[in-house]
């Protein structure tokens, strides 16, 4: 049991879910900053067991559900002025800091976010990787200007594609093309049935689009983007980039706007939102439940199969 000091609660974690980064640190491939040994676990839900004096004084209570930031930030610096995602001192759980898979974790509360009670708090397992997508397209490009996309196109289907998709649904885009080569990915968003939705194994060989995200990681796909976005068009950058060579000219030409957005702190109340609106979708994107007990041969046999979208350790099992 962690020690949980003044301004933080003891949380008893139920769910973790896995991402890319968690694949990646497994596997020694991971480039950003990162520490070792480490525990995973970015993404997870639980309740509040413990709490300090000032914490009940803030409001907070027992049993309440519960999520929290990855990032560690210290809400005093020039960054976290501009941007928590950038404070000057940041850390994040799970990669450079121990994270949230462990049944017991004390943090500050003033990372914690409240999730609605109820039987079944899984999909809040997910609030972290809604909140990149949140803070990626809601919160840096003008909602006007997505209001008025006629298309939008969404490159990749995994964990970050589809929260893409869904921070989209309120601008009632009439199309929207989702793009990823693994089928099983692509059903799963072909079966939520979105009239405005479609779904295709490859790139389209022509187009114009309003707007276009990249939640692939791939280079590649970036400059298709480039090629296939609409004059004024908006392409948003939420996978993780090295050095890409990129046709200055495009951009000039048609006078596109490149967002790029790193980090999910300022998005999770929208994100938590955005779950209540659409939480039996949400619950589909978890194709995968891991009890604890089995954990070490899935990382071990498993971890690289490719057709999940969110796998979730269950601590309780």
């Amino acid at each position: 049991m962690p020690a949980v000091a003044e301004g933080e609660a003891g949380v008893r974690v139920r769910y973790v879910a896995l991402c890319g980064s968690d694949l990646k640190l497994y596997a020694g491939t991971y480039k950003a900053p990162h520490t070792y040994p480490v525990v995973l676990g970015h993404e997870w839900v639980g309740e509040i067991e413990r709490l300090t004096p000032a914490a009940a004084a803030a409001g907070w209570k027992m049993g309440e559900t519960v999520t929290g930031d990855c990032s560690i930030f210290c809400g005093d610096c020039a960054g976290c002025a501009k941007d928590p995602n950038h404070c000057l001192t940041i850390e994040k759980r799970g990669i450079t800091r121990d994270g949230g898979c462990a049944q017991h974790i004390a943090l500050p509360c003033r990372h914690l976010h409240r999730c609605p009670g109820g039987a079944d708090s899984k999909p809040y397992t997910l609030t972290e990787p809604i909140s990149v997508a949140v803070q990626g397209i809601l919160n840096r490009v003008p909602h006007e200007r997505l209001g008025a996309a006629r298309n939008a196109l969404i490159a990749g289907c995994g964990g970050i594609g589809i929260s893409a998709l869904l921070a989209l649904l309120g601008f009632e885009i009439p199309s929207i093309t989702i793009v990823d080569p693994v089928a099983a990915k692509t059903a799963l968003v072909s079966s939520f049935r979105l009239g405005n939705v479609v779904t295709a194994a490859e790139w389209p060989a022509y187009g114009s689009f309003d707007l276009i995200v990249e939640a692939s990681g791939s280079p590649e796909s970036l400059k298709r983007a480039m090629s296939l976005a609409a004059t004024r068009g908006t392409i948003v950058c939420l996978g993780h980039q090295g050095a890409v060579e990129l046709n200055c000219g495009a951009l000039i030409q048609k006078s596109l706007t490149i967002v790029g957005s790193i980090g999910s702190s300022g998005g999770f109340d929208q994100a938590i939102e955005i779950i209540q609106a659409h939480a039996d979708l949400v619950a589909r994107m978890i194709t995968r439940i891991v009890p604890l007990s089995q954990a070490e041969a899935f990382f071990r046999d498993e971890l690289h199969c490719g057709v999940n979208v969110k796998v979730l350790i269950n601590l309780d099992a």
